[in-house]
């Protein structure tokens, strides 16, 4: 017998959005010169390179005019918008997460996890072009050069799967859905990793402090734009959004919080200055909450919540906590 919780749980709301998340492991021609965060290169560089390998009309087209935009790769990730009300700014259907893990010798090794959502998922060829292209041009205002050494997709049950070196894109399973992910709860605690920062405006103002129903609230509502947008389901409605506002309200959980907030910012090439990106940033131990609060923190884990995600700000990443630190530096395996 499905609950009221069934019922307004992700796997049920949003369960059927198609997701890929794929992982690639490359190294660096020279790490020092590399910006702190790489998030913002990487959706630079990537969206200049796809938008010159696939548009035939040139830089200077204006997509929203073009007569091939919906079958358009950079036009499904950078620019396609909804015009429906309340859906006209629209999240990307990418995530793209940078970490640098550390190695037994000492040394940086450079991971970049890609997620894409709904449609965007049939781009995962053309970016696997795209990022060899843009391995010539290199990363940051230095130009670094980079080369990929390994492709992984992530499968649920199975962790990151390797994907043989020659044409990897050819050995990509796919055909995962969010749902998939969405795992049962472990026993309580939870250990909950907010990295990089989570830049989430509420009621005009950034959150300088966790605030659980607004951050579902916003994941929610990402969720459901990702959903409409991008593969084509219909919207919530208001009735089932005043449902789930005021489940999220009951939602909050019993937590030792250790967040703060994390000044950082980064070099916008389009606008020529410094942009600021800081946020909440830290470390959360959930002791008592229901059960269906994980799998909202397993999406958002997944899509990430607020300002930049597409380059990888607002990681809400949640883990069993029966471990002895809550390390960022290696990558999720769950």
């Amino acid at each position: 017998m499905h609950t009221f919780q069934d019922n307004l749980s992700p796997a049920t709301l949003f369960g059927d959005l198609p997701l890929l998340r794929l992982r690639m492991e490359y190294s660096v021609d020279d790490p020092e010169l590399l910006p702190d965060y790489l998030g913002s290169s990487w959706r630079g560089i990537l969206g200049w390179q796809m938008q010159r390998l696939c548009c035939p009309f040139g830089p200077r087209r204006a997509c929203p005019s073009c007569l091939i935009r919906e079958q358009c790769p950079y036009f499904v990730l950078y620019e396609l918008q909804s015009e429906l009300p309340g859906f006209r700014d629209a999240p990307r259907p990418y995530i793209l997460l940078p970490e640098t893990v550390s190695e037994t010798d000492g040394r940086g090794c450079q991971h970049l996890t890609i997620t894409l959502v709904g449609k965007a998922v049939r781009t995962a060829p053309l970016l696997w072009k795209t990022i060899q292209e843009a391995g010539r041009t290199g990363l940051g205002r230095e130009r670094v050069g980079f080369a990929a050494r390994g492709w992984k997709e992530e499968r649920p049950g199975q962790g990151w799967v390797d994907l043989p070196e020659a044409e990897s894109y050819r050995h990509i399973q796919g055909g995962l859905t969010l749902k998939h992910y969405l795992k049962p709860a472990p026993s309580l605690p939870w250990a909950v990793t907010v990295n990089p920062p989570l830049r989430l405006r509420v009621r005009g103002s950034y959150l300088t402090a966790m605030d659980w129903a607004a951050l579902l609230a916003s994941l929610a509502q990402k969720l459901e734009m990702l959903s409409v947008i991008f593969d084509a389901m219909a919207p919530l409605g208001r009735e089932r959004w005043m449902l789930l506002k005021e489940h999220f309200a009951t939602m909050g959980p019993s937590a030792k919080t250790d967040l703060t907030w994390k000044d950082w910012n980064r070099y916008s090439n389009r606008q020529r200055k410094k942009v600021p990106m800081g946020g909440l940033a830290g470390h959360a131990v959930i002791d008592q909450a229901p059960q269906e609060l994980w799998q909202w923190l397993r999406c958002a884990s997944l899509v990430h919540v607020g300002k930049g995600a597409a380059m990888g700000l607002g990681r809400i990443r949640v883990q069993g906590a029966n471990i002895d630190d809550f390390s960022t530096g290696q990558p999720d395996n769950d």
